[in-house]
């Protein structure tokens, strides 16, 4: 039993350190192709309904595409929304929205949950290894999500009240060639 738990650790520090080794070298961003963001929205909305508070995706009608790795933004937006749900429970609301601001696409997952610290999401919440799920979560999910949206020329923000709940924002900068195409037209249309 004891040689199973240090080997089960042993394989999750080797991971863990893996996974910052890439995030430290800029290597986690993984092969970029256009994305469109609405659809990815959807379907990250749709496969995470079966788990707790089912999320709603709201779009504000928006065709909008992002250059990225679509299987890192998979995976970066459902550890949002899995955090979002752990944190409202069954019977709580997840919306996942996406907007359009100053030529980056803005997706948003807000909860209704209880909400965290101001203190916890200035100075620790983008700290690795720092979570408020006690031994649940390893809390690197919020570093990682904030990492690959800085890769990728953008941020991550975070808005939460105490007993309101909280929202978690990647503000991503639009594929150059939607923002032509956008402008192009906006001309046309003059």
């Amino acid at each position: 039993f004891i040689e199973d738990a240090i080997g089960t650790v042993d394989n999750s520090v080797r991971r863990m350190s893996r996974l910052l080794e890439q995030l430290q070298q800029g290597d986690a961003q993984g092969f970029a192709s256009r994305v469109n963001l609405a659809e990815l929205c959807r379907e990250v909305a749709a496969e995470w309904s079966e788990r707790g508070a089912a999320p709603t995706f709201e779009d504000h009608d928006t065709e909008l595409y992002l250059r990225a790795s679509r299987e890192r933004l998979v995976s970066v937006l459902g550890h949002i929304v899995r955090n979002a749900q752990d944190a409202v429970g069954r019977d709580g609301n997840v919306v996942v929205r996406l907007s359009e601001s100053d030529g980056n696409a803005i997706i948003e997952v807000a909860d209704n949950g209880p909400g965290m610290e101001e203190e916890f999401v200035r100075n620790r919440l983008f700290r690795p290894f720092e979570s408020t799920k006690g031994s649940k979560g390893m809390g690197i999910g919020a570093y990682q999500a904030r990492e690959f949206a800085r890769g990728l020329g953008g941020d991550a923000e975070v808005y939460s009240i105490i007993g309101e709940g909280t929202r978690f924002r990647l503000v991503l900068p639009l594929d150059a060639d939607e923002t032509a195409l956008s402008s192009q037209q906006s001309g046309a249309m003059s």
